[in-house]
């Protein structure tokens, strides 16, 4: 279901609250989401009277599970079976997000936010940009946007990953997309390590029909359901992004990042703007829940892992709790090696049996209590490619960040009496 679809569906179960005191772009709109702890919310009177602003909306994983039609305990599984099986989207020829056309747009007429006092600048935080690589075609991901004059932002741009090298084959400057108010199938799906030459939203298709259009101003395709959509180029220019609070809750680096100018607007009439607060859940949720489902693909290409979650203390980026059916004795040992080699921003990894809830902490901590033993189930990696979010890593200016990662084998040892680790109560 696409965004409008959602906000209804959670009204109808009294899960969204409709705020209709006026609330400044400018910070108040943030803190109001911090204070409630990211309810599901839409702020109906901001700056921007033509607008109403939406937050909070998948910062629980039922509301994402709503969103894509599944229970809660099928999430892993589904969107496991939608990423080794992408499928064609259809395009459409009037689409919704075209419903309204600006020209030559001023970004001062959209409430684009500020989120903290020490932010660098209003931020636009939930936006998925697509843009093309002249080898491996179109690719759908998240780029924050801190606004810097009337039709310009300075983007994150991730060192070697697609927008990266895409942009850097055509000579530093690249056509773009920023699309804003997306289902959940299209939010998760831009968060997944696709293959270089599958299209991200076409395994958002196979979560749900996900139709396509072309821009106005460039032949990329984005979602015909998309609230908002920003057509424009990546530039040359360099300036500074940042100062900006990424998923860890600290302040990320401030760097010289290029530059989005902003050529054309198009979106649904009485849209809908939707936001992210940065270092929350739905923050958390929406970057690294996706890796959840390829790490369970690869893992259970060499052993029987039955879940996994990338937990909400390490940023659901860092830290990962793996329940795996063992077969073998170097079974979880093995899992670790392979999580770490799939999703590289790993730090601390813990594997534990099928009776263990790796989404309840006091049971993984149970585990680590009864079932591990230091000289025996640790695998220490040392000096490894790490998240650059982490700030105890050591950062070396144009370089991959190095740290030290843990793995806690907290399964039941393979030669020992079963029944003696195994809780009665």
């Amino acid at each position: 279901m696409n965004l409008r679809t959602l906000l209804e569906t959670l009204t109808s179960k009294h899960q969204l609250s409709i705020q209709n005191d006026f609330f400044s772009q400018d910070e108040q709109i943030a803190k109001q989401l911090y204070q409630t702890k990211e309810q599901a919310t839409i702020f109906t009177n901001t700056e921007c009277s033509q607008w109403k602003v939406a937050g909070g909306i998948y910062s629980q994983r039922q509301h994402i599970a709503l969103g894509i039609d599944v229970p809660e305990n099928k999430l892993i599984t589904t969107l496991a079976h939608a990423f080794e099986n992408p499928s064609k989207n259809n395009i459409e020829d009037h689409p919704k997000c075209q419903e309204c056309i600006i020209q030559n747009p001023d970004l001062n007429d959209f409430p684009i936010t500020k989120y903290l006092p020490q932010d660098g600048g209003r931020y636009i935080t939930s936006g998925v940009m697509i843009i093309c690589d002249k080898e491996f075609g179109l690719n759908a991901c998240y780029h924050r946007l801190m606004q810097i004059n009337h039709n310009q932002f300075t983007m994150r741009m991730v060192e070697g990953r697609h927008t990266h090298q895409a942009y850097l084959k055509n000579n530093n400057k690249l056509e773009a997309a920023v699309c804003i108010g997306n289902s959940a199938a299209i939010m998760l799906a831009a968060s997944m390590p696709a293959p270089d030459n599958i299209f991200e939203l076409e395994i958002a298709n196979t979560l749900e029909t996900t139709n396509l259009a072309k821009c106005i101003t460039n032949d990329l395709l984005v979602p015909a359901d998309s609230e908002v959509i920003l057509e424009g180029h990546i530039l040359p220019t360099q300036t500074t992004e940042g100062p900006f609070v990424d998923l860890t809750g600290t302040y990320d680096l401030i760097r010289q990042q290029p530059i989005f100018q902003v050529e054309c607007i198009t979106h649904r009439q009485n849209p809908i703007w939707q936001i992210l607060l940065p270092g929350k859940q739905e923050h958390k949720l929406l970057m690294g829940m996706p890796k959840e489902p390829v790490l369970y693909s690869q893992l259970n290409k060499e052993i029987e892992c039955t879940d996994i979650v990338l937990t909400l203390g390490g940023g659901c980026w860092l830290h990962a709790a793996i329940q795996i059916n063992k077969h073998n004795e170097d079974d979880a040992k093995k899992a670790i090696q392979i999580a770490f080699s799939v999703h590289k921003s790993l730090k601390h990894i813990i594997v534990v049996d099928t009776d263990i809830d790796i989404h309840n902490p006091l049971e993984l901590e149970w585990a680590m209590a009864t079932r591990f033993q230091a000289s025996r189930d640790i695998v220490i990696l040392q000096d490894q490619p790490s998240s650059s979010l982490d700030p105890s890593a050591r950062h070396i200016p144009n370089q991959k960040s190095k740290t030290d990662k843990l793995g806690f084998d907290a399964t039941i040892p393979w030669n020992e009496n079963k029944i003696k680790f195994i809780s009665i109560i």
